[in-house]
């Protein structure tokens, strides 16, 4: 069809399959990489030198071995590293403002944006979502612990320790922060002035 097109664009999304080391035991897969890169090739002649080819995929070139002949046929590549802290929050700050009437007043996002290092953008907008699904099955708005019990269920699992062992790391992350959330609300508590009025966009 690009071929018959002549000037488009093909865009592979999810294509990390494709670029997996050849020669395992996969044949199937491998004969899909083999007949990939023998159209790559042919895209690349004279005569169909305006099909621009761009692929997505979630491989970590860090970890994970890639097929160099593959990469070869791609003379641009772009990295997308996981956001920083400030990333995080401007993220975090961006889907409760979507469900202003939903959250809860004063929703404070810095205890969730400090236990998610590491994570994706994908990650961070689930546990939103997540957090909204609860709040609605009980009932009530996004508050600050309906967004740790959706963290803990999108980082760790179904939180069933028997089936959760190899996410002991993130469960001990998340229970030192709530710890010291813990302490720090209680300690202030007595000397905090009553919240009023209400502010749609999240501290």
């Amino acid at each position: 069809m690009a071929k018959r097109r002549k000037r488009c664009i093909v865009f592979l999304d999810e294509a990390q399959d494709l670029f997996m080391k050849r020669g395992g035991h996969r044949k199937f897969d491998d004969d899909t990489q083999n007949m990939l890169l023998a159209i790559l090739d042919g895209v690349r002649t004279k005569s169909e030198a305006e099909i621009i080819w761009i692929v997505a995929s979630n491989f970590n070139s860090e970890s994970m071995p890639m097929d160099d002949a593959m990469l070869r046929r791609f003379q641009m590549k772009v990295d997308f590293r996981l956001p920083n802290k400030e990333e995080r929050r401007a993220i975090v700050e961006h889907y409760p403002e979507q469900r202003c009437d939903k959250v809860a007043d004063g929703l404070d996002l810095r205890h969730l944006v400090e236990i998610t290092e590491g994570r994706s953008p994908a990650d961070l907008e689930t546990i939103i979502n997540q957090a909204g699904i609860t709040a609605v099955q009980a009932g009530d708005l996004i508050d600050t612990e309906t967004l740790m019990q959706a963290a803990e269920r999108v980082m760790v699992g179904n939180v069933n320790t028997n089936t959760t062992k190899e996410r002991d790391r993130d469960r001990r992350i998340i229970a030192i922060h709530e710890w010291g959330h813990f302490w720090s609300t209680s300690n202030s508590s007595a000397s905090r002035p009553a919240a009023t009025g209400k502010s749609c966009r999240p501290r």
